[in-house]
């Protein structure tokens, strides 16, 4: 909010009685307290506004404050994934603390199964990049990119499907 006014006693009462909203989106998604500020102070915020704003009623609360704080969220992990990762898909990779001899094994795999083209938009993307920007680099569209990560996604999946 722009102009951001203090928040009426009846606003703050409205905060309060929907906090566990916000305590289960935190838990839903496995989220820690370096995120937890950061939501509240978008919850408290579409929390005023739907207070506020008619408009906004017309839908419950939870679905108002369920769709802003996903929005939030998707938010935090882009920044996250801007910051660079050094990762090399031509090497056998293991994340750090997962080195045992099977994960290994199977981040190696990995990159068996990839194409060079979903090798490529997988390193643009631990590089921190958007779809956007990867489809501009690569010079294909932004749909292409997303159903390429899809496959890749399908790919992960079927592997720990058939190794499970």
């Amino acid at each position: 909010m722009k102009d951001m006014q203090p928040m009426t006693p009846e606003e703050r009462a409205f905060v309060e009685q929907n906090m566990k909203l916000l305590n289960e989106f935190v838990c839903r998604y496995g989220l820690g307290s370096e995120h937890y500020g950061r939501l509240a102070l978008h919850f408290t915020q579409v929390a005023v506004r739907y207070q506020r704003e008619e408009r906004l009623r017309r839908f419950s609360f939870s679905t108002v404050a369920w769709m802003r704080l996903r929005t939030e969220l998707s938010h935090i992990m882009r920044e996250e994934l801007r910051t660079p990762q050094v990762v090399s898909l031509e090497e056998q990779y293991c994340p750090e603390g997962r080195e045992d001899e099977y994960e290994s094994l199977l981040w190696h795999m990995t990159t068996q199964l990839l194409t060079p083209r979903q090798q490529q938009v997988l390193r643009l993307r631990l590089d921190g990049k958007t779809n956007v920007e990867i489809a501009d680099e690569c010079g294909i569209s932004r749909k292409a990119v997303e159903h390429l990560f899809a496959r890749i996604r399908a790919r992960m999946k079927k592997l720990i499907d058939d190794t499970s």
